[in-house]
């Protein structure tokens, strides 16, 4: 899972990484942006609520391919499927792992066009399929969400007018989500809510923000900042975030996002959410009724929340209490009952759902963590951003022992070495 900003679970999820040498052989002549997607000869129609929101895909697209992580620019998020297989994506494209992160292959769709600043964003479901949105820096411009089913050899491609930063998030190979960053001002923002029931081909949309109409499906969704959006089924949604008022945030719809209510999530003996100081991640549901909910507490600590009824209802496990009130608490959701949490000083370990905490004092530092990820209680992985001799750019570190020791990625079960940079701010 990433950091415990926007995105979780779901998570999060980069590129810009040179295997076996640090920020000092990413210089910027070695930078080779892809070239992006040629603008289309009619934009596509603005969606009312319910309107279709995507246009028709293209044919499918290839990958530029071949490139190394410093091609590609700064890194936004990495996800690894299991100890071999992993995605990144960042400002530039998508790269893919088969070797624990020793190399990394460029798999950004290759499309004609001028080039133009854009972000994007992830969501990969396994070794196969995964989605790429990539959001251009002008609102106003056409966004592109690319689907592959082949591991990234091609990608076939939908142009969405979303009006904002995005991300997507997908339950299964049908059914997704877009959640639409518009803009937010005063303890508010507007956001839009998309839905695919075909595996990204196809969009509408759902609930969308109008402070002017109140009444409209969607509106009770103005009050807090959004952190992302997850779901079990296409029915029950839940958005996350954190607001003003009192209490951890927290919107729920049963109706597949016609109606929408605010659920009370009870703060821990000891903590306080004031002013915003609960913030809420997307839920991981293991089952239809069983489920995890993460809320960090600024400058307190973290709380794992159960739910066994469908999210009607969390329950607070125990706390941890952060040692540091660093600026990036990350925390790693490898299913219901593992998790692993960091304050950049120190892990904090559970085997049985947040019941109880283990303490593990890495030997190295995660001042700085800005993704933190676990496929299972040993094997994980860390972005750190400002570590010593990196120039202000960020590694990738690699840990076999369930966080004490961290290492570059590489060959030889996580011998010595030194960890590659990820090139970029």
């Amino acid at each position: 899972m990433s950091r415990y900003g926007r995105d979780p679970s779901a998570w999060a999820t980069a590129t810009a990484l040179a295997l076996a040498v640090l920020l000092s052989g990413c210089s910027p002549a070695q930078t080779r942006l892809p070239a992006q997607m040629r603008p289309p000869a009619q934009a596509p129609a603005t969606p009312g609520r319910g309107a279709p929101a995507s246009e028709p895909p293209g044919p499918p697209l290839e990958n530029a391919g071949g490139a190394r992580l410093a091609d590609l620019g700064a890194i936004e998020r990495v996800r690894f499927l299991d100890r071999r297989n992993g995605w990144a994506t960042g400002r530039n494209g998508i790269l893919r792992t088969e070797d624990g992160g020793a190399s990394w292959t460029d798999v950004t769709p290759k499309v004609g066009g001028a080039a133009t600043e854009a972000s994007w964003n992830g969501y990969f479901l396994d070794l196969h399929t995964a989605w790429a949105l990539r959001t251009p820096a002008d609102p106003a411009a056409p966004a592109v969400l690319y689907r592959t089913v082949d591991g990234g050899r091609s990608w076939a491609a939908t142009l969405l007018r979303l009006g904002g930063v995005a991300d997507v998030r997908f339950a299964g190979r049908l059914t997704g989500w877009i959640l639409v960053h518009r803009n937010g001002a005063a303890g508010s923002e507007l956001v839009s809510i998309l839905q695919s029931g075909d595996g990204g081909t196809s969009w509408t949309e759902i609930a969308r923000t109008e402070p002017a109409s109140r009444a409209n499906p969607g509106s009770a969704l103005l009050e807090g900042t959004k952190t992302g959006i997850a779901s079990a089924d296409p029915d029950h949604i839940r958005v996350t975030g954190s607001w003003a008022g009192p209490g951890v945030l927290l919107y729920r719809s049963a109706d597949g996002g016609r109606t929408w209510s605010r659920q009370t999530i009870p703060v821990p003996a000891g903590f306080h959410a004031d002013g915003g100081a609960g913030v809420s991640y997307p839920p991981v549901f293991s089952t239809a009724g069983e489920g995890v909910l993460p809320v960090v507490y600024t400058g307190q600590g973290f709380v794992l929340y159960r739910t066994r009824n469908g999210g009607r209802t969390w329950t607070p496990s125990t706390p941890v209490r952060f040692r540091a009130e660093g600026p990036s608490p990350a925390y790693s959701i490898i299913d219901g009952e593992h998790v692993v949490v960091t304050d950049g000083v120190d892990l904090y370990r559970t085997d049985d759902g947040g019941e109880s905490w283990t303490t593990v004092h890495p030997e190295q530092s995660l001042a700085g963590v800005t993704e933190l990820g676990f496929v299972d209680p040993s094997w994980g992985w860390a972005v750190v951003r400002g570590a010593q001799g990196t120039g202000g750019g960020a590694i990738l570190w690699i840990t076999l022992d369930g966080g004490r020791t961290w290492t570059g990625p590489g060959p030889g079960a996580g011998a010595p070495h030194s960890p590659p940079a990820i090139c970029g701010n």
